[in-house]
C-alpha cells in the first residue's frame, strides 16, 4: 500500500514536504516578531504559485498534479528571503518569476539548471533593490496594508558591504534579534533544520558543509572590519544568509551533483563566489548570484570527478532479469546444441563433395570412351591391335588401376 502511494505521489512530494515543515517554524517566529504580515506574504506566494501551476497545466493541456509541492516550496523560499515589510505586489512579481520563468520555462520539476528561487530573488533584487534590502526591526508590529509605513533599517550584512561595523551584539546575531530577511536571521533554527533534513536523508552534508566551511575560512582570512578575525567571522557567517542558503538553496536535489567529491567541489565553489559577490558585487547577499553561476556546472563536476572504471550495482529485479536473459540465451543457443547442429552440416558437406567427385569421374569416363570410339573409327584394326599388344608387353599390370577401370 505504501509503495502504491509513493507511485501516485509526485517525486518532489517528500523532499518539499520536509522542507516546508521546517519553514513553518521560521514563519511562526516571523509572525511573533512582526505580526501577521509575514503570514499574509507567505499566503500570497502560495496562492500565486498554485495559479502559475494551473495556468501552465491549461496551456500544456496536462493534468494538474496536486502532490507536486515544488512550486509552493520555491515560492516559500523566495518569500523568506524578502523583508517582512515587503509590498505585496513585489511578492507577486517574484513568485511569478520564480515559478513561471525559473521552473516551467525549463520544463518543470528537475529541468531547471539553477534553483528557481535564486532566479526569482535575483530578478526582484534588480528591479526593486531600494525596497528589498531595507528591513524593519524585530518586535515592530507592521501594518497589513499594501504599503508598509514602518521605519526600515539596513541589515548587518549591508553595513559590512558599505564598509561599516555593525553594532549588533553577537548574542542577538545567534538568536536572530536583528534586522534582516524574514527567514535568514534565525541561525540556530536553520542549523537544526539542516541536521534534521540530513538525518532524514533528504540532504547530504557534503555540499552544505563545504559551502559553510569555505565561507567561514574566507571570512576569517580576509576580514572586512578591524574588530579582529573572529568577530569578522561571526558577522559574516551569522548575518549574511549563509545558513539559509546552506539549507534551502545549495541542496536542491535536482541540481546537486551526484558524487560526493563533486558535491564537495560544488559547495566550495558556491562559497567562494558568494564571498566574492559580497565584496565586489552590488548587493550584500551574494548567495543567489553565486548559485546562478555555479549550478549549471553540476553535471560537468560529476563527469570530471567520477572514476573511469564505473561499477554498476544492480538491484534485485535487475539481477533476476539478467539471469532470465542468460537462461534464455543458453536454451536457444547452447554449446552442445551448436555442436550437434554443426555435425550434420559437416556430414552433408562431405556427402555433397563425394557426390560431386563421382559425377566428375563419370564425366571423365564418358569423355574417355568417346575419344576411344573416335580413335577406333579412324585407325585400322591391325594397327590398333599391334599397339595394344605392345602396350600390354611394355606396361606391367597395375592391380589398383585395374580396379579403378572396373569401377568406371
Amino acid at each position: 500500500m505504501q509503495e502504491e502511494n509513493r507511485q501516485i505521489l509526485h517525486p518532489s512530494f517528500r523532499g518539499c514536504r520536509d522542507q516546508m515543515l521546517t519553514m513553518v517554524l521560521l514563519i511562526g517566529l516571523d509572525v511573533y516578531l512582526y505580526g501577521p504580515r509575514p503570514a499574509i506574504i507567505i499566503l500570497i506566494a502560495t496562492v500565486f504559485a498554485v495559479i502559475c501551476d494551473l495556468v501552465n497545466a491549461l496551456f500544456r493541456r496536462s493534468r494538474y498534479d496536486i502532490s507536486d509541492l515544488s512550486s509552493v516550496c520555491f515560492a516559500w523560499v523566495f518569500a523568506l528571503m524578502m523583508p517582512a515589510s515587503c509590498n505585496y505586489y513585489i511578492v507577486i512579481f517574484g513568485t511569478v518569476v520564480t515559478v513561471m520563468l525559473g521552473k516551467w520555462v525549463f520544463g518543470g520539476w528537475g529541468g531547471y539548471p539553477f534553483h528557481p528561487a535564486t532566479f526569482g530573488f535575483a530578478m526582484t533584487a534588480i528591479c526593486y533593490s531600494s525596497r528589498v534590502f531595507l528591513y524593519p526591526k524585530p518586535f515592530t508590529k507592521l501594518s497589513l496594508g499594501i504599503e508598509c509605513t514602518a521605519k526600515l533599517f539596513r541589515s548587518p550584512a549591508q553595513i559590512l558591504k558599505l564598509g561599516g561595523t555593525p553594532t549588533v551584539d553577537l548574542q542577538d546575531l545567534i538568536v536572530g534579534d536583528y534586522s534582516g530577511p524574514m527567514g535568514t536571521t534565525f541561525f540556530l533554527i536553520l542549523i537544526a533544520a539542516l541536521i534534521l533534513l540530513i538525518v532524514h536523508r533528504e540532504f547530504s552534508w557534503h555540499a552544505s558543509g563545504s559551502f559553510m566551511l569555505t565561507c567561514a575560512v574566507w571570512a576569517f582570512l580576509f576580514p572586512r572590519i578591524n574588530a579582529g578575525h573572529v568577530r569578522s567571522l561571526m558577522y559574516e557567517v551569522l548575518s549574511g544568509g549563509i545558513a539559509f542558503a546552506a539549507v534551502y538553496l545549495v541542496n536542491e536535489p535536482t541540481i546537486l551533483p551526484k558524487t560526493p567529491r563533486a558535491k564537495l567541489i560544488y559547495g566550495a565553489s558556491v562559497g567562494i563566489f558568494s564571498m566574492l559577490f559580497t565584496r565586489i558585487g552590488v548587493y550584500a547577499l551574494g548567495n543567489c548570484f553565486a548559485l546562478l553561476l555555479v549550478s549549471p556546472l553540476s553535471t560537468f563536476l560529476d563527469n570530471v570527478t567520477e572514476r573511469r572504471s564505473r561499477v554498476y550495482v544492480m538491484n534485485a529485479d535487475e539481477i533476476e532479469a539478467s539471469y532470465a536473459e542468460m537462461s534464455t540465451a543458453e536454451a536457444e543457443g547452447s554449446p552442445a546444441a551448436s555442436e550437434s547442429e554443426q555435425e550434420p552440416a559437416a556430414e552433408e558437406t562431405q556427402e555433397g563433395s563425394d557426390a560431386s567427385d563421382d559425377e566428375a569421374e563419370a564425366v571423365e569416363a564418358e569423355a574417355v570412351a568417346d575419344i576411344g570410339e573416335s580413335v577406333e573409327e579412324s585407325v585400322p584394326e591391325e594397327e590398333v591391335s599391334g599397339e595394344a599388344a605392345s602396350e600390354e608387353e611394355s606396361v606391367p599390370d597395375d592391380p589398383d588401376r585395374n580396379g579403378e577401370e572396373e569401377e568406371q
